[in-house]
């Protein structure tokens, strides 16, 4: 059968070229029925997030594979014989493998419509989502046969006279692509729904081409998009001062209630609060650890995040007063953050989420209220395993009128949860820092690292003035060196550079960024009126670092 297959291909392929010239032949697309090909595992187990398939590289698992997972339903018996014949399956979601060891293989969410049992079934390229966009008309017909072939249960969707640029990774994800192939004259080239390279063929060196140029009455029109309405432009940009050293986080909030916002920043040593263009209103040192977050509260409350190394959480809460900053609640076991709970627009509830000398972050989150100075314990929170509640806000952005959580995932991907289910993950890393605070056990020189946080911006939640829907704003953050930076005496964070983006739902959970390239690491995200506020370090760390406090409208 496996000769005949080729003759039928290799026939197909030599009609097909009576019509177009292509470089690409039978074997480029035996290549791609091979590395296509479906392959059934199993889920085995779960790691810090990440799910354990029980295939690797020796079954032929490759990095950005993408598996259908399922979960078992109705049995199936035969009505004679009364035999079992299996179980009918549902399909509950998509991973993408990350990792490949030996004889197992480590892969990420995509997107998920339920918890996935363990162990479970996956199915390699099942039900496919599949674009191609063709360089010139009519070359893509032996690729679209060779898929066909290979993945008889896909959606195939050929997009003519669309130019790889014109593609937006948003919605692509929205739509739930899972490759986009764009075939040209020598080459294939396939992407995932990120418009990261998966594979080429062919002319790997190829340069994917756009479109010739026609008539603007000629010229084909690209497959239709959500509309998505966007007032934020933040054109203007403004330094309002500069300081020598680093802000390690920043926050933006009016805590002593003159209608203006203030800084209310952390760096190594303290705690510092600023008016804005003013004077320091107040500073505070702890007794015992290290500053490691600061939440603000309504009405000058603060949550103030102390770790002491190894050992526990020493969180406090504090007031701001005329007489400056009073610790009203101390020594706190707890990672403490405000969030706007009750969707009021303020973020007036406490939340705490419990340490753990394994992970770091523990499993139990609860609401938490404040009874003259002790920590009383409210109702427990449904969260994700590997939540992390510093850095996270709360919005309902789908308009359910359940309020989701919008967090960061350990490897600073940013997610939003509905409970402890993830509804949405940003395609890549949006979030970056040179400083973090390690949790390690072990004698010294024989430490094993157990955790690691890093204090990334609380991204802002606000309202989208041309729909009155909520919208998440955070920031999008690049750093080539990141994964050198430890090998670095000193990190040139002038190196990395950012923009603002803004999260929202419209139909399906879309995101894009809304200002220009920014140069710098960015430690601090507010919004005042039609005002964003930003604190970004430059320079070179540790020793020569600048913190620049600059407003964008």
């Amino acid at each position: 059968m496996k000769w005949l297959k080729r003759i039928f291909l290799s026939l197909f392929f030599l009609i097909s070229s009576f019509f177009i010239t292509s470089g690409y032949g039978a074997n480029v697309l035996e290549e791609v029925e091979r590395d296509f090909k479906s392959l059934q595992a199993l889920i085995i187990g779960v790691e810090n997030g990440e799910y354990i398939i029980d295939k690797g590289r020796a079954q032929g698992v490759k990095p950005k594979d993408i598996f259908m997972v399922y979960k078992r339903t109705k049995k199936v018996v035969h009505p004679e014989t009364k035999e079992s014949l299996g179980f009918l399956r549902e399909p509950i979601g998509r991973v993408e493998v990350t990792r490949v060891e030996e004889n197992f293989s480590l892969a990420r969410v995509l997107y998920k419509k339920e918890d996935f049992p363990i162990p479970t079934i996956v199915r390699r390229n099942a039900e496919l989502k599949i674009y191609v966009l063709p360089e010139t008309q009519g070359i893509e017909e032996p690729l679209i046969f060779a898929l066909k072939n290979a993945l008889p249960d896909s959606e195939i969707k050929v997009l003519k006279g669309v130019s790889f640029s014109q593609l937006d990774p948003s919605a692509l994800t929205a739509e739930r692509i899972d490759y986009v192939f764009v075939v040209g004259t020598d080459f294939l080239k396939v992407y995932n729904a990120y418009l990261e390279p998966v594979k080429a063929y062919g002319n790997y060196f190829a340069v994917v081409r756009k479109p010739e140029q026609r008539p603007e009455a000629q010229r084909p029109v690209p497959p239709p998009r959500t509309q998505i309405a966007q007032p934020f432009t933040f054109l203007q940009m403004q330094i309002l001062g500069k300081m020598p050293g680093e802000v390690l986080q920043a926050e933006f909030a009016d805590l002593d209630e003159d209608g203006q916002p203030e800084l209310v920043y952390i760096t190594q040593e303290e705690l510092q609060i600023v008016k804005i263009k003013g004077e320091l209103l107040a500073r505070y040192k702890p007794p015992k650890g290290k500053i490691i977050y600061v939440s603000t509260g309504p009405k000058g409350w603060i949550a103030l995040n102390i770790y002491e190394p190894n050992l526990k959480m020493r969180s406090e809460v504090l007031k701001l007063t005329p007489k400056g900053l009073q610790p009203v609640i101390r020594d706190v076991n707890l990672f403490l953050q405000f969030v706007d709970f009750a969707g009021t627009g303020i973020k007036d509830t406490l939340v705490g989420q419990t340490f753990s000398l394994d992970t770091f972050f523990g499993k139990e989150v609860y609401i938490l209220k404040r009874e003259d100075n002790q920590i009383v314990y409210g109702p427990k929170l449904e969260v994700a395993d590997n939540f992390r509640l510093l850095g996270s806000a709360m919005a309902d952005l789908d308009g359910d009128g359940e309020r989701e959580w919008i967090t960061y995932l350990p490897d600073g991907r940013l997610a939003v949860f509905k409970r402890n289910l993830l509804q949405f993950s940003t395609p890549f890393s949006v979030a970056k820092h040179f400083y973090s605070f390690t949790l390690t056990q072990g004698k010294k020189g024989q430490e094993v690292l157990k955790g690691v946080f890093l204090p990334y911006p609380t991204p802002i939640v606000t309202i989208n003035p041309v729909d009155g829907r909520p919208v998440v704003l955070y920031l999008k953050t690049e750093f080539p060196l990141e994964k050198i930076a430890k090998d670095l005496k000193r990190i040139p964070l002038n190196q990395a550079n950012f923009q603002v983006g803004i999260l929202g739902y419209q139909g399906s959970y879309f995101f894009r960024t809304v200002t220009d390239d920014m140069t710098g690491l960015p430690t601090g995200l507010g919004l005042w009126g039609n005002s964003l506020y930003l604190t970004v370090v430059t320079g070179e760390y540790p020793g020569k670092t600048e913190t620049i406090l600059c407003y964008r409208w």
